[in-house]
């Protein structure tokens, strides 16, 4: 059957997502490319793996989902 919910943990989970809201906020209003000069140096490197154009562009469409999560659960309240 349900259970009956546990309204502490409930209070701490909700705080806690709450608390990211503004971050993803900022982070969301971000270009999700960043554009920096390039930065010279004559030590060798190793190729980078993956494709961080790609990884940049998952990130931002991952925070801007959950900010529309919790937007959503607000509107519901």
């Amino acid at each position: 059957m349900i259970k009956e919910a546990d309204i502490k943990q409930t209070k701490a989970n909700a705080k806690a997502i709450l608390k990211q809201y503004r971050g993803l906020e900022r982070k969301a209003g971000r270009s999700p490319i960043d554009i920096r000069s390039p930065f010279m140096n004559d030590m060798p490197k190793a190729p980078k793996r993956g494709n961080m154009v790609e990884d940049a562009l998952i990130q931002n469409i991952e925070i801007k989902e959950k900010i529309q999560a919790i937007e959503y659960a607000l509107s519901r309240l």
